[in-house]
């Protein structure tokens, strides 16, 4: 259920905006000063555009949504527009024609807060993800103004809040909750988002996290001797034609890619296939290529299959049948040792890629129900 709150709330991955003064002590001394795995959280922008009212929804041009860098503030929960703009409070509505110093327009508009690793994130997804249904700035503040609107106009929450999101698949009954932020409970919508007063993967920079190739590669297992069943069919493979090759290899890293590996394709095409993982652009190559060149120094072969499999594993939802002992997933349950802020952009990614506009089915032609009922 949805929950309203004291603080802005990030409407793509459902934790706080922070306030800077809210984290003080750096939890590690690495990345650039003054780097620190939390800092994130008080980086912020705010986006603003028309909000259109629960019974009517048409598409948005790219133009209509305006972004500004901001800084969170609380009590109540609002963004204050950088450098020398007001405080705007999120999922308010402004009137149209009101003159919020800012946004004069001629249409009823309100705010939403994001962090801005999200916003990168985004970018990159709508860029870079084949399975990303948004695609534009616009799709993605359709999408968010459709989940606030209908999570207001049904729950009447004071502001602001976090909107519940479809829980069901595309063209499933629709089926809303906060569980797709695949978050506990408290991380979300308590007074305090750290988890039982510990400090949990989701707290972690998903965009700048240190020594992520080599953490990531320090999992690469050899590869087993395969049985002549395995040989054969990677001989097969190698002999196709390249226009057969190629929509195979295409279909690689289409989801859901089930973890058991069957070593029917060479390791070659796994490894590229690792590199083009698209949440994972910033790969340092050097690192990969020492790695291969170890491999070739030695005569063996790295498990390509197994880490990228690995690796693609989607993100599910907390369970939470055990009374007060929720289970968060992390990659940690396949078998990778990685940084938090890996796990973090892994959720943060699959938030994105589940999005799509009119995901709530709200889109209509601007007509006013109220009014065809007085032509009847």
């Amino acid at each position: 259920m949805a929950a309203s709150i004291d603080y802005p709330i990030c409407t793509i991955c459902g934790i706080r905006l922070h306030e800077s003064s809210a984290l003080e002590k750096p939890l590690s001394t690495h990345g650039p000063s003054p780097w620190y795995p939390d800092m994130w959280r008080t980086s912020a922008i705010a986006i603003s555009g028309p909000r259109w009212p629960s019974y009517a929804k048409a598409p948005v041009a790219d133009g209509a949504v305006t972004r500004y860098v901001a800084d969170p503030s609380w009590y109540p929960g609002g963004v204050s527009i950088k450098p020398d703009g007001p405080t705007v409070f999120t999922q308010t509505e402004y009137a149209s024609g009101d003159n919020d110093n800012i946004n004069p327009t001629a249409e009823d508009h309100w705010y939403f807060g994001i962090h801005s690793a999200c916003e990168d994130i985004a970018n990159v997804a709508m860029r870079k993800s084949r399975e990303a249904r948004i695609r534009t700035t616009a799709d993605l503040w359709m999408t968010l103004d459709q989940r606030c609107t209908k999570t207001d106009s049904e729950l009447r929450f004071f502001t602001p809040f976090l909107p519940n999101i479809p829980e069901n698949r595309p063209g499933e009954p629709l089926n809303l909750s906060l569980r797709r932020y695949y978050l506990p409970h408290d991380a979300m919508v308590g007074d305090d988002d750290d988890f039982g007063g510990l400090y949990e993967w989701w707290e972690d920079d998903p965009l700048f996290i240190p020594e992520l190739t080599a953490r990531i590669v320090s999992n690469l297992e050899k590869c087993k001797p395969t049985d002549d069943a395995c040989l054969q069919s990677r001989n097969q493979f190698e002999n196709l034609p390249q226009e057969i090759k190629d929509p195979i290899l295409a279909e690689l890293l289409n989801q859901p890619l089930p973890l058991g590996c069957n070593y029917s394709i060479p390791q070659s095409y796994w490894k590229q296939a690792f590199l083009e993982i698209p949440f994972l652009w910033d790969l340092d190559k050097g690192i990969l290529d020492e790695k291969t060149r170890e491999a070739e120094s030695t005569g063996t072969e790295w498990d390509w299959e197994m880490i990228t499999r690995q690796l693609m594993t989607p993100v599910t939802m907390v369970d939470d049948t055990i009374q007060f002992k929720p289970i968060t997933w992390n990659y940690d349950q396949v078998g990778l040792a990685v940084p938090h802020g890996l796990n973090n952009r892994r959720r943060i990614w699959q938030i994105l890629e589940e999005m799509y506009p009119d995901d709530l089915g709200m889109e209509t032609e601007f007509e006013n129900p109220a009014e065809e009922s007085d032509d009847e």
